[in-house]
């Protein structure tokens, strides 16, 4: 299963308040999902990801509790450290 959702970056310096949406891209295959339905996920990801071509950070989760708001985080701001080495 894939799925997308927005969230909000804001950034504060001083007296300036900065709103930015970002794009979270999930795919959502459990450890016990049929073998063919993980290889057919698989083929369809990059055909997804042409089109959701904005998304900040993709998250691969087997189970729902893998996804929390601050594994979200952690993976936002590895990703902004990433782009500020870069």
């Amino acid at each position: 299963m894939y799925g997308g959702f927005r969230v909000y970056g804001v950034d504060v310096e001083g007296s300036t308040t900065s709103r930015r949406a970002k794009f979270i891209f999930v795919n959502f295959l459990p450890d016990a999902a049929p073998v063919m339905m993980r290889a057919r996920a698989g083929g369809h990801k990059g055909e997804l990801k042409h089109v959701l071509v904005s998304s900040h950070v993709d998250i691969q989760i087997e189970e729902v509790e893998e996804l929390t708001e601050e594994d979200i985080i952690t993976r936002f701001e590895r990703n902004l450290r990433k782009k500020e080495d870069g």
